[in-house]
């Protein structure tokens, strides 16, 4: 459940569906399908609407993103640099001691811009820039928005929610597909006249309790 000691719950996926679709439980399959489309026709619109007014006001990236980094630039501000390979982009970067735990602060790890990696992992984690990179960057005036991951960006979330869905007619006034394959049921599932034939597997046991 836990990935790397970074809390990243392997379930979050799952239950983010169960979340947006919470309605749509114990509902008949034809109510329920219809239910998510016009769920899904809001949620898109209403995430194109924010997405683009963040746009138009000049925001690049995700709310969540920019929260994280902000966080992570405070710290940075307290960090000490050393660079070891400026055309690799290798740096150790020194934390200051915590004044508040004696198991915190007062570290040392190595960011390889090149490579796009922190020994604290948590770029790796979360494709966004620690503050140790952060830190590294700025010692060196280096821009360090640009290792922020692109999937971030609002630009690409807005590619996401670009595409429109179309208004359903009633069923009545539905085109007929000539193409669409003609759906038969299956005459071998239909249930046959008769008791049903027994398909348990008959062992000793059973054997033994049929001759008492």
């Amino acid at each position: 459940m836990v990935d790397g000691a970074m809390r990243a719950m392997t379930t979050n996926l799952s239950e983010c569906f169960n979340g947006v679709l919470k309605g749509a439980r114990n509902l008949p399959i034809t109510a329920m399908v219809e239910f998510i489309y016009f769920k899904l026709v809001h949620y898109f619109n209403d995430r194109r609407i924010k997405t683009q007014a963040q746009l138009t006001s000049g925001q690049a990236f995700s709310t969540h993103a920019m929260e994280i980094f902000q966080k992570w630039s405070e710290k940075a501000s307290l960090h000490h640099v050393i660079e070891f390979n400026r055309e690799e982009g290798t740096f150790q970067i020194q934390t200051q001691p915590s004044l508040t735990s004696m198991n915190k602060g007062n570290h040392r790890h190595v960011v390889k811009l090149g490579n796009r990696t922190c020994s604290c992992g948590k770029w790796q984690a979360y494709h966004i820039p620690c503050s140790h990179v952060i830190a590294a960057c700025a010692s060196q005036h280096i821009n360090v928005y640009q290792y922020i991951d692109p999937f971030y960006s609002l630009t690409e979330m807005l590619a996401c929610y670009q595409p429109h869905f179309e208004p359903m007619k009633d069923a009545p006034y539905w085109e007929e597909d000539p193409n669409f394959p003609m759906l038969r049921p299956d005459p071998r599932l239909l249930r046959q006249r008769g008791r049903p034939k027994s398909t348990r597997i008959r062992n000793e046991i059973g054997l033994e309790g049929e001759s008492t």
